[in-house]
């Protein structure tokens, strides 16, 4: 695989047929990195898909939604560069406690997170579409959350 300029990837994370996330760094300052672009036979709509979601992220500068860094171009494709924090799902968090479930004080936590940015998500008019413990990340020494994955969000002016 080669990397879009400027950028090294190192690992797929995913790949379906609609979507390819992979992880790497920033040449310029070594910064971790995520990129996700379409799949090399991406149609039209899942194109247009991945610019929606560049569009909907550019609103919000917020520590518990994705930041995306940029937009970059390789090879007429188009790849959102987000930091990459070293996050895991929240699926995967809650598999490491016994019967999987999350003590209080860390559940209460990252509520509070989330209702925080989901607030922030909703003021700015836009509806996520696709909210599920996949597209909530953790970083578990920190136990800071992200939202992730605005591929089906809404702008409720476009609705």
């Amino acid at each position: 695989m080669q990397s879009p300029n400027g950028y090294q990837i190192t690992d797929t994370l995913f790949s379906s047929s609609s979507a390819r996330v992979f992880r790497g760094w920033r040449e310029s300052d070594h910064l971790p990195v995520i990129l996700r672009a379409c799949s090399e036979n991406a149609t039209p709509s899942q194109e247009a898909r991945l610019a929606a979601s560049a569009e909907v992220l550019k609103l919000f500068d917020h520590p518990n939604i994705v930041n995306l860094l940029e937009c970059a171009h390789f090879r007429n494709q188009a790849y959102l560069v987000m930091a990459d924090k070293q996050a895991i799902s929240l699926s995967q968090y809650a598999e490491t406690f016994t019967d999987k479930r999350i003590p209080i004080d860390n559940f209460l936590h990252i509520a509070i997170q989330l209702a925080d940015a989901l607030s922030v998500i909703h003021h700015a008019q836009v509806i996520h579409k696709d909210l599920h413990p996949g597209n909530i990340l953790i970083t578990p020494n920190k136990q800071s959350v992200q939202i992730i994955d605005f591929g089906l969000a809404s702008l409720l002016s476009r609705e």
